[in-house]
């Protein structure tokens, strides 16, 4: 795992689309940052060509982003919006800028807001078994949904749901929170 002191200041991780959502570019920053978020068989070799929205787990989440990027397309205006990219000891606050380009293509910016080290979160470990339940976690601020508490911190719906104790921990669903489909649905500049 890459030191947090080592992860302090990156950015931006860039990355574009073409008009027909291929992504066509990656910067340096962008393929060390996928190393270091459990993600190193992200190269360019591996996405370069390949649909953006292939690489998003959840289709839910991927019509968010279609429809992000084809509003920033439509009104011709950048949205800036901040997210979390957690690792399993890390908590990672970034923000990202989607920005149009000629032709219909997009370019992503993120940066690296703030980084907290943290004791390991088992259910964002990709190398462990899964039980059939599923936790349902927000793909853009990384909190959980902890049943009648609704949506908490990350770590505080892993205790309210016990993950701390369970032998075998849930598989992900990957959606999308109240609070964070607000903003994202909300016009640029509003």
């Amino acid at each position: 795992m890459t030191p947090v002191t080592e992860l302090s200041g990156q950015g931006p991780f860039v990355h574009r689309i073409d008009g027909s959502d291929a992504i066509v570019y990656v910067n340096d920053e962008w393929v060390r940052f996928a190393k270091a978020n459990d993600a190193p068989g992200l190269t360019r070799k591996t996405v370069l060509h390949r649909c953006l929205w292939d690489f998003i787990a959840s289709p839910e989440v991927a019509v968010l982003h279609q429809s992000l990027a084809n509003r920033v397309r439509a009104l011709g205006k950048s949205v800036r919006l901040p997210f979390r990219c957690d690792s399993p000891g890390l908590r990672r606050c970034l923000e990202m800028e989607v920005i149009p380009l000629g032709g219909g293509g997009v370019e992503y910016r993120c940066w690296l807001i703030h980084v907290e080290a943290r004791p390991p979160v088992s259910v964002l470990r990709s190398d462990i078994p899964r039980t059939d339940a599923l936790v349902r976690i927000c793909s853009w601020c990384r909190r959980i949904e902890a049943g009648e508490a609704g949506w908490v911190e990350l770590e505080e719906g892993i205790r309210r749901l016990g993950l701390f104790e369970a032998e075998a921990v849930p598989g992900i669903s990957h959606t999308i929170c109240d609070v964070c489909l607000a903003v994202l649905t909300n016009e640029p500049g509003s």
